[in-house]
């Protein structure tokens, strides 16, 4: 696994990275929340999606967080 960088300018340059290299949309996302939360110091991070159609924002990333956690975190 790829260590990330928690200094501002090196953590956008991996999460640019980590959309680049495309994929599975969890992974990307789940990097993505983890990245975020060595940046911000934060204990937890979800990453949403919104889903026009439905007119909710989706979880589709997350760290810091358990299933029974997550079950509440579909906004809409």
């Amino acid at each position: 696994m790829t260590t990330l960088r928690s200094e501002p300018v090196g953590a956008f340059i991996d999460s640019a990275a980590i959309l680049a290299r495309g994929g599975n949309l969890d992974a990307q996302s789940n990097a993505l929340a983890t990245q975020v939360s060595a940046v911000s110091g934060a204990s937890a991070t979800v990453i949403y999606l919104l889903d026009g159609d439905a007119r909710l924002l989706l979880p589709v990333g997350w760290q810091g967080l358990d299933a029974d956690e997550m079950e509440d975190a579909e906004l809409g």
